[in-house]
């Protein structure tokens, strides 16, 4: 997510978890440029990232693993907007009330339970 923000382009290789880009689509909503090629990704910064200003239209992220999850919350808070990360159950696993500590650093973010 944070070279999603960094000026210039950056490239990673993923060896080991083949299913470790799955949030690239997601990020790509907020306007991240990712490409990605088998097992790398090439990322060129933006600078700024955004999220839809509409309350009732809220830009929707899906979680699919813990990893990723606090990845697209962190680029929400990042994009501003109103935004909604879905499958929290992924967040759940490794970071139970990962909203009070974003809180206590500033974050506009709230839990709502389905």
């Amino acid at each position: 997510m944070l070279l999603a923000l960094t000026k210039g382009t950056s490239k990673i290789t993923e060896n080991l978890f083949e299913n470790r880009f799955k949030h690239i689509e997601e990020l790509k909503k907020l306007g991240a440029q990712i490409c990605q090629r088998e097992k790398s990704v090439t990322i060129k910064g933006v600078k700024q990232l955004a999220a839809s200003h509409d309350d009732n239209n809220p830009t929707n992220l899906y979680a699919h693993d813990l990893r990723g999850g606090v990845a697209l919350t962190i680029a929400a808070l990042a994009a501003g907007g109103t935004c909604i990360v879905h499958n929290a159950q992924y967040i759940n696993r490794g970071h139970g009330s990962i909203e009070k500590d974003l809180v206590l650093l500033g974050a506009n973010i709230i839990r709502v339970d389905d």
